[in-house]
């Protein structure tokens, strides 16, 4: 993502950080499309998107979001359009072009309560 703002969560979720946070995502933009931050290879919807392979994904609001950001990039009509989730060892990073905009804010804590759900933190009980 071009600029933005960083947002790390911590995560015990491992390979299913993205699955769980594509989910989360999916709640308020359910026509999202997902684009493999690594390879821009670009996935209509949610179940073909091999979201536990990949290492980060860019979650657009719809095929149009994806077609301006691809064709104008971060330009004030993009605001707030795309999502960038990162997978990282522990964390995992949502980059937003404004995470005080109320629909953000929501979607920022529903990834948040998905990554931190239980079911993940299940080797830390074991351990217990």
């Amino acid at each position: 993502m071009i600029g933005g703002v960083d947002v790390r969560i911590p995560t015990q979720a491992g390979d299913s950080a993205l699955v769980a946070a594509a989910r989360a995502v999916l709640r308020a933009w359910p026509h999202a499309v997902f684009e493999d931050g690594v390879t821009g290879r670009r996935y209509p919807s949610f179940w073909p998107t091999p979201l536990d392979r990949l290492e980060e994904v860019f979650i657009y609001r719809d095929e149009s979001a994806a077609d301006l950001w691809d064709d104008e990039g971060a330009v004030p009509s993009a605001l707030n359009s795309m999502i960038h989730v990162i997978s990282e060892e522990g964390f995992t990073t949502v980059v937003v072009d404004d995470p005080h905009d109320a629909t953000m804010e929501a979607m920022i804590e529903s990834i948040s309560r998905g990554l931190n759900l239980d079911l993940f933190n299940f080797a830390a009980e074991a351990a217990a």
